[in-house]
């Protein structure tokens, strides 16, 4: 398959307090990129646990029950192990599922596959140091948590993460390619070698 008009972009940006000192704020700047580009996609700025619960509720309102999959793209500083919050605080990736992420997906419902297998209808997109260790996440999960999981391997810094996503965005959305391939010309784009990666859920079938 391919994700045109088949998902929403929904960007959930946490900036440390130096960021917002520096003005500096990737998710936001990604979301007018991505406008300008006609690809459609949702800001929210979170700061602590509560405001990041209340705006996975609000993006449950806004996508219901339509017939195609969000993309929860995160903007945060992290690492293998945890995502930061602005106040400081953290979220384990065990957190992040078993607090946040395992009631939004209920809420959405589950999908079941040509082979019976069942996934949750949704990309997880991380814009997060070492973010594609957030796969750790199946480990909690009864079933695959999400359709694609995308994030760099090691630490990048921001202006290279923006350009990589940029490229996989239009990649995936305006182009006849699928996100594997997608993830190569990301890479390609920021000069990186092979630092963002893609998980894809078993038995989901995409074009390439």
């Amino acid at each position: 398959m391919e994700l045109k008009n088949k998902t929403r972009i929904f960007i959930i940006e946490s900036p440390s307090e130096t960021d917002i000192h520096d003005d500096r704020k990737e998710g936001l700047a990604l979301s007018e990129m991505l406008k300008l580009a006609d690809i459609e996609n949702e800001y929210f700025r979170v700061s602590n646990k509560v405001t990041f619960s209340e705006c996975l509720a609000k993006i449950v309102q806004i996508e219901g029950k339509k017939e195609r999959f969000p993309t929860l793209h995160f903007s945060f500083h992290g690492n293998e192990n945890v995502i930061a919050l602005t106040n400081q605080e953290f979220l384990t990736l065990q957190e992040l599922y078993e607090e946040h992420l395992k009631d939004f997906i209920e809420l959405l419902g589950y999908e079941k596959t040509n082979n019976d297998s069942v996934v949750a209808p949704l990309h997880l997109h991380f814009s997060v140091c070492k973010g594609f260790y957030g796969r750790k996440i199946k480990e909690f999960a009864k079933h695959s948590p999400y359709i694609s999981l995308v994030g760099p391997i090691l630490e990048v810094n921001w202006s290279d993460s923006l350009l990589a996503f940029m490229t996989f965005y239009h990649n995936t959305i305006h182009k006849p390619i699928g996100p594997r391939i997608a993830a190569q010309k990301m890479n390609l784009a920021a000069n990186l070698d092979n630092i963002f990666q893609v998980d894809l859920a078993e038995n989901f079938h995409f074009t390439k």
